[in-house]
């Protein structure tokens, strides 16, 4: 499945800053548990590019734990980008 996050975070205020997907490269290139390095810096490099990134159901939950895990990610853009993940997953 594809994994598209080339869409806007939305603040509080419904102001339009930077893609979810930047947000999750950001992660992705420093600590993924559970994701093995070369992958994790694959996918946030297309990512940061703006591509969609290409999961199968075992990524998608490994990736879900680490947006989850992740301590320096707002509540906000976790909840945004768990709510894109869980949409493809239906």
């Amino acid at each position: 499945m594809k994994l598209d996050l080339n869409k806007p975070f939305i603040t509080l205020t419904g102001e339009e800053k930077q893609m979810l997907g930047n947000i999750l490269a950001e992660v992705l290139v420093v600590k993924t548990p559970g994701i093995a390095p070369i992958k994790a810096l694959d996918w946030a490099l297309e990512l940061h590019k703006g591509n969609s990134i290409e999961i199968d159901k075992s990524d998608l939950n490994k990736l879900s734990k680490v947006v989850e895990s992740n301590e320096n990610l707002t509540n906000i853009a976790k909840a945004q980008l768990l709510k894109e993940m869980a949409s493809i997953s239906d």
